[in-house]
């Protein structure tokens, strides 16, 4: 936002632009090195002390003017929201271009923008509230290919995942296998035996 320095700012402002409670502009504005006066019965900060004091501290952000903190989801939200640890969901947001430019520390994304990537993509699914619920693709459960390719170990499951051989569906945190795309590798790979899958309890994950 503009910096002037000539006027000054309520306490009200100071509250709106760092996005904090008014206890906590209250106890900011009296801050020796801010230098409160009373106005009209209402305190006021000099905006050239103020920016001198922001630019000395490294707690607080100030945010865009028009920054309404209901229309963006922050990484924590993403992190809740894709069972990620809020480190790994700040990572995905800045790969996938949807930080929303907001002057602040915190990563925030719209939330139409990311409702929009949701629904467009098959990797991720979750039952989370703000996300709108879709229809579960059919999918295979990590225990379900240990049995049809007689894999022991869920060590050697996981090497095979990551050879993207067919399509890996995260829900709720867990992993899944795209029934459909599964099917596919399976009927031209030549590297495992395949046991017959007519068994009851396969492919019914939805």
């Amino acid at each position: 936002m503009e910096r002037s320095k000539k006027g000054s700012f309520t306490i009200p402002e100071i509250k709106k632009m760092l996005h904090i409670s008014q206890v906590t502009a209250y106890a900011i504005s009296k801050k020796p090195e801010l230098k409160r006066m009373k106005v009209n019965d209402q305190y006021r900060i000099k905006k050239a002390d103020f920016w001198e004091w922001y630019d000395n501290q490294s707690k607080y952000v100030v945010y865009e003017e028009d920054f309404d903190p209901d229309e963006y989801f922050t990484t924590r939200d993403i992190a809740e929201m894709l069972h990620m640890k809020v480190h790994s969901a700040g990572l995905f947001i800045e790969r996938n271009g949807m930080r929303a430019d907001v002057s602040t520390r915190i990563a925030y994304v719209s939330k139409k923008k990311f409702i929009d990537w949701y629904i467009r993509q098959r990797k991720y699914r979750s039952n989370d509230p703000r996300l709108p619920q879709q229809w579960y693709e059919p999918t295979y459960c990590t225990d379900d290919i240990r049995k049809i390719l007689g894999i022991q170990s869920r060590d050697d499951i996981y090497r095979l995942y990551k050879k993207k051989y067919f399509d890996i569906v995260k829900m709720d945190g867990l992993l899944y296998v795209d029934k459909e795309s599964f099917d596919q590798w399976l009927s031209y790979q030549t590297e495992y035996p395949v046991i017959d899958r007519k068994e009851e309890g396969y492919g019914i994950n939805y």
